[in-house]
């Protein structure tokens, strides 16, 4: 792919990121999802599956919130918060979640739809 660029033209530069970002996330998403499903279960893992529970709720509760159809990226998002909810709960079976209890407040919330409603509140 050849792109040519006018000096000042900030507008191509910015169509070039957004069609790159286009190309790279659903990439990116999937290295992610299979290096997620191939890891151990490890409870230095534990920050980041939260993390990413908590990113995947935050990005389908704001891109699909007025949207009659999903795309492939909320698909990739569902499909990594599927794993990251999994191995969290496989960390709470074997009883390795007492020292998180913060995080798990902070999902909760999330779950609940509190932390969501709070923002949406204060965005307008």
């Amino acid at each position: 792919m050849t792109v040519i660029l006018n000096g000042n033209d900030s507008k191509d530069i910015t169509e070039l990121v957004s069609f790159l970002c286009y190309l790279l996330i659903p990439e990116s998403l999937e290295l992610l999802i299979g290096s997620l499903d191939q890891a151990p279960f490890d409870v230095q893992h534990i920050p980041a599956l939260f993390y990413l529970a908590e990113t995947a709720l935050y990005r389908i509760h704001t891109s699909t919130f007025h949207q009659h159809s999903i795309t492939m990226y909320e698909i990739q998002m569902l499909l990594m918060g599927r794993l990251a909810f999994e191995r969290i709960y496989f960390h709470l079976l074997a009883g390795q979640l007492a020292a998180f209890s913060e995080l798990g407040t902070h999902l909760s919330n999330l779950l609940d739809g509190k932390y969501l409603q709070y923002q949406s509140s204060t965005l307008n």
